[in-house]
């Protein structure tokens, strides 16, 4: 009786302020949770590791299991009893309450343009993520769900929030597995919004593969120690799978700024992922505040994310402050439900995973296209800086931005198209016929092709027709006024817009006479030997030199002006005559008519 009555009076002392034990550092808030409570799951910071303790060092430690999770950092869960004992032992520098964080309750994925980056190709490959994962962090995931099904890559589970049976809340009733099962249904969700594809549901990278971590239990809670843990998890397989972006949401204590002194395990974990490329992407929370956020999303390195309506008004629900950096849809989004089929939920917790999956296209279209991965800095910059603006001037007073997949990818472009021209060498082209242009031009966010040329004397610009894929054509209609040479090239540039040329090219129009006969008509029978051949002749130039070809054999010549009926008469000679007129215009060049066939027979019958 008398041993209580102390360890009450000491609790009662200790309620008063923080507690410091020489250095030993003791959160008030743990103190009024063990007064209520007879177990409280708490974060303990060591001085040393437990294998660089000397044995006296060991005789003097607490008897209290510790879970490590990160850095000098390790979780258990102690009464008050062992609270004391920690206190005493001279290698614990600090103690304090491991929070519980919650989770924060597919027509929004054309209203962020993302569905028009699906359409668009590099060579033949889509942008859909393809190549890229995310990792959820959050309350698992129903992995044969058909919308999900077939890409998710890994599993993990950190679960101490409650005891299923085996210590933890993990699928196998433990505080760690290899299995995300989703018991809540809020993780299959947020996954379908990143990265669904199937069962009625196209999420933003429908191609990207998934990794799943479960932390939360079916109540929606989560222990920081185990955020922590899954973010060093998700960092440290970043490679493996190919991790692009770590998404979570989920929400603990609320704050109006930067609170990274307040979680330092996770925010050195975010830090981490962050250096290594890898986007910590986290929902702000839904309790309207227009001065606070809930944690981590106030940890410096992230990506605080926002909820607007699909009429892109900020959604009543949404905590945003100065912190925030981006908004996204996250009311009534329609995503994957984890008993099968799909269904409509609205929180930031939807919008964030909106960010995530544009991240996948970002770094998909980076990593194809110009043969690198975005770095975290230029992920964040990127995003905040292109989109819809959104004004929020009657709530925090600020003006925010709605992220648009469309604008973040084409601020990232910084590829010139490239052009491929088929008639590339000096070319020789008959009036006869007509000029095409022709080129193959190559650029995922091409606006415009055209071709530059002064083929009428003075330049001008003719816009190429995109024929079939990669292929621009135009063609002109070849006349007197484009005779002679002229000089051409292909001009194209994109939405950035980044711009190129391809080299000029000379091409000469030659005025070729087009020649027409009018009589005889092919295959006359005549008995006359002096026959009548008439024709006309068009060109450019104006005189015109036309002979008769019989059988082969020039027969005679004659000068015939410009599109105006003209005639030989010559003699046939007896039996099949084949006959064609050809003309030679001043630049030397040469037009022919058809073959037509007269046959002349004399003979009398008998």
């Amino acid at each position: 009786m008398g041993k209580k009555l102390g360890v009450i009076l000491v609790l009662c002392i200790l309620l008063m302020s923080p507690i410091h034990s020489e250095d030993t550092f003791v959160q008030p808030e743990l103190l009024e949770s063990l007064d209520q409570q007879e177990q409280v799951p708490v974060i303990v910071e060591l001085e040393k590791t437990p294998d660089e303790l000397s044995r006296l060092e060991e005789l003097a430690a607490a008897d209290v299991a510790l879970e490590h999770f990160s850095g000098d950092f390790y979780a258990a869960k102690i009464n008050e009893e062992e609270l004391q004992e920690l206190i005493n032992d001279p290698n614990v520098k600090s103690i304090q309450q491991d929070e519980i964080f919650h989770i924060l309750l597919d027509d929004s994925v054309p209203l962020i343009n993302a569905s028009i980056m699906h359409s668009r190709q590099n060579g033949t490959t889509n942008m859909t993520g393809l190549g890229q994962s995310v990792c959820v962090i959050d309350t698992g995931i129903n992995a044969t769900h058909l919308g999900l099904a077939g890409r998710i890559v890994a599993q993990k589970c950190f679960c101490a929030v409650s005891d299923a049976g085996s210590g933890g809340c993990c699928p196998d009733n433990t505080l760690e597995d290899d299995s995300a099962r989703d018991d809540q249904g809020h993780g299959t969700h947020v996954t379908g919004i990143a990265a669904g594809n199937g069962s009625g549901i196209t999420g933003v990278a429908p191609e990207a593969t998934i990794v799943s971590v479960k932390v939360a239990d079916a109540a929606g809670d989560a222990l920081f120690s185990d955020i922590t843990s899954a973010v060093n998890w998700c960092a440290n397989n970043a490679s493996l799978y190919n991790i692009s972006v770590i998404s979570i949401s989920l929400g603990g204590g609320s704050y109006n700024s930067i609170c990274d002194s307040f979680y330092t395990p996770l925010s050195a974990e975010i830090h981490t992922a962050w250096n290594n490329n890898v986007s910590v992407v986290v929902a702000s929370g839904n309790s309207g505040f227009t001065t606070n956020m809930t944690s981590p999303a106030c940890i410096n390195k992230t990506i605080s994310v926002s909820s607007t309506t699909k009429a892109d008004a900020i959604s009543s629900f949404s905590n945003r402050n100065f912190l925030t950096d981006l908004f996204a849809p996250g009311s009534s989004i329609t995503s994957t439900k984890y008993t099968g089929g799909t269904e409509s939920r609205s929180g930031t917790s939807m919008a964030a995973p909106h960010v995530s999956g544009v991240i996948l296209l970002m770094q998909q279209y980076k990593e194809s296209v110009e043969g690198r991965n975005l770095s975290s800095s230029e992920v964040n910059t990127t995003l905040a800086t292109n989109g819809t603006s959104i004004d929020d001037s009657d709530g925090s007073g600020r003006s925010f931005v709605r992220l648009d997949a469309k604008k973040a990818i084409i601020a990232i472009d910084n590829l010139n198209p490239n052009i491929l021209l088929f008639n590339t060498s000096e070319q020789n082209i008959s009036t006869a016929g007509n000029t095409t242009f022709i080129a193959n031009v190559t650029d995922i966010n091409i606006e415009n092709v055209w071709v530059e040329g002064n083929w009428s004397g003075a330049y001008q610009n003719i816009t190429l027709t995109n024929n079939v894929n990669s292929q621009y054509n135009q063609t002109l209609k070849n006349n007197c006024s484009i005779v002679g040479t002229f000089q051409w090239r292909v001009n194209a540039n994109d939405s950035k817009p980044n711009f190129i040329s391809s080299n000029w090219i000379n091409s000469t129009i030659r005025s070729t006479p087009i020649v027409t006969l009018n009589n005889p008509q092919n295959l006359t029978l005549t008995n006359n030997i002096s026959t009548i051949f008439n024709y006309s002749a068009t060109d450019c130039s104006s005189t015109i030199n036309c002979s008769l070809i019989i059988n082969n054999q020039f027969n005679t010549s004659i000068n015939t002006t410009n599109a105006t009926l003209t005639e030989f008469k010559v003699n046939l000679s007896e039996g099949t005559n084949n006959w064609n007129i050809e003309c030679n215009n001043t630049q030397g060049n040469l037009g022919y008519s058809s073959t037509r066939t007269i046959i002349l027979d004399t003979t009398s019958p008998t």
